[in-house]
């Protein structure tokens, strides 16, 4: 599996022969590293209601 950072965006790139268990590991390996390094877990901070 490849990851890319791109400004705020994650470019996956896994193996084109890829089971989907396999995606779906890869993606939970992917979400808790980010999660591991930002201490963010996705939910909106700081959202201006106006």
């Amino acid at each position: 599996m490849l990851t890319r950072p791109l400004g705020n965006v994650m470019v996956f790139i896994p193996p084109l022969a890829s089971t989907e268990t396999e995606l779906d590991a890869m993606t939970d390996i992917l979400a808790k590293s980010i999660i591991d390094v930002t201490g963010c877990d996705g939910t909106p901070q700081n959202v201006n209601t106006k």
